[in-house]
């Protein structure tokens, strides 16, 4: 990966790339096991001219950019209809391409002396989105499109200070999809804060997440899976009330209780017609949950954090738990100074519950595990040039994830004990 940024006065320009490639250690999608041949390549980048401004009490931010991403796989399925002799493989490759470009224009102004108030605008043209899949030998198309869609979006902002420590935040936003059509989400947020130290928030907020292109458009030509055009956006709706509180002058607590409310929730399914997965809107899931937090920082380097998060999230038309959905997570990590300033050990422990599988495809959950990672950090070993090394799962513990449903193990091995050597130069 890469990154660069420049500025000049109020410009700025930036840019970054990132490839990535993997062998496929699963089969999915109806790919044989093993799969010697498994593998995919991600690839992005962005580049970004942006302009900020702030004069007389008004703030100007503005940019424009372009994006793009690319996707490339291959796997070797059976299908003794496409290839009649035995022992009946194919090699399939899995192609995809997204380019857009956009701009967008935002403005801050204090009102009143108790209103800050931002409004602004964005667009994004995605000029090219395709979607290929192919098998090699002997070469057969099961899908080549090329689509283009749009996204614009208009939002509100209002901060207002309503007396000494209360603040209220309020907003809205609109956003106007070519795929699906237009939604609009308000936020608002009242916080008290009756001393500097403690703060209870009142938090609502609603948002959405629009169909990728891979759950309304992928199909392998009737094999495996079948497109859904017609797909609505994923809804939520979060209720948060959370308490914020420091304990002497080195530790700070919160205390949260939430509830989501998700409709139109995507899934992916069989359809009994034809034996076809295929995604849909599955209906509505509901979760609560509670989330406790104490960290703490000393003058001496020393940090630390522990949160625990217990939350129910279930079916709303049948009230079974969700699947994939643990009760608990507990997370905790620290940072001890080896040399002030330079060096620095640290190290995080993760502790995720059972989950259950996602029935009829599978029947075997997953049980919770604990794994913990440690961490030896050196900052300017010279000038510029930072470094890291990292031990994963330090104590080699076995843990599973669950399979999805388009996977033919119904739970995934996790990575045993592992390493990564790091060095960031800067200049």
């Amino acid at each position: 990966r890469f990154f660069g940024s420049a500025s000049l006065g109020a410009f700025t320009l930036t840019g970054g790339y990132v490839r990535r490639d993997k062998d496929i250690p699963t089969s999915s999608f109806g790919a044989v096991f093993p799969d010697p041949t498994g593998w995919y390549l991600g690839e992005s980048y962005f580049t970004e001219a942006r302009y900020e401004k702030e004069h007389d009490g008004t703030s100007v931010q503005a940019r424009l950019f372009r994006d793009w991403h690319k996707f490339d796989s291959k796997m070797t399925m059976e299908d003794p209809m496409m290839n009649p002799i035995a022992p009946f493989r194919l090699v399939m490759r899995d192609q995809a391409e997204a380019r857009s470009w956009g701009a967008e224009t935002k403005v801050t102004r204090t009102l009143l002396e108790r209103h800050t108030a931002t409004a602004g605008a964005e667009y994004r043209r995605i000029y090219r989105i395709t979607q290929t899949i192919f098998a090699e030998d002997p070469f057969t198309s099961f899908l080549d499109t090329n689509r283009n869609s749009y996204i614009w979006a208009l939002f509100l902002q209002d901060e207002v200070r309503l007396a000494e420590g209360l603040l209220l935040n309020v907003g809205i936003r609109h956003d106007h999809y070519g795929t699906f059509g237009g939604t609009t989400n308000p936020r608002a947020a009242l916080i008290w804060s009756p001393r500097e130290t403690t703060a209870l928030k009142l938090l609502y907020g609603q948002a959405f997440r629009a169909s990728t292109p891979f759950e309304l458009y992928w199909n392998d030509g009737g094999l495996t899976q079948k497109a859904s055009p017609d797909l609505k956006p994923e809804r939520i709706r979060t209720i948060e009330v959370a308490w914020e509180r420091g304990l002497g002058k080195n530790l700070r607590s919160v205390v949260a209780a939430y509830e989501n409310r998700i409709k139109d929730l995507i899934g992916v399914v069989t359809d009994p017609a034809d034996g076809l997965d295929v995604s849909r809107n599955l209906g509505e899931a509901r979760g609560r949950g509670v989330e406790v937090e104490l960290a703490g920082k000393w003058d001496s380097g020393f940090e630390g954090r522990v949160s625990v998060n217990f939350q129910r999230t279930k079916d709303g038309a049948t009230g079974k738990r969700l699947p994939n959905s643990p009760p608990y997570t507990i997370q905790a990590n620290g940072i001890a100074p080896l040399y002030p300033g330079k060096i620095f050990a640290g190290i995080e422990g993760q502790f995720i519950g059972h989950r259950e599988p996602a029935r009829p495809a599978h029947s075997t959950p997953a049980g919770g595990y604990a794994v913990l990672n440690l961490t030896l950090h050196a900052r300017e070993l010279v000038k510029g040039v930072d470094a890291s090394a990292t031990v994963y799962n330090l104590l080699d513990r076995s843990c599973s994830d669950l399979g999805g449903p388009e996977h033919l193990q119904e739970l995934i091995p996790q990575d045993g004990r592992s390493f990564r050597v790091k060095v960031t130069a800067s200049f």
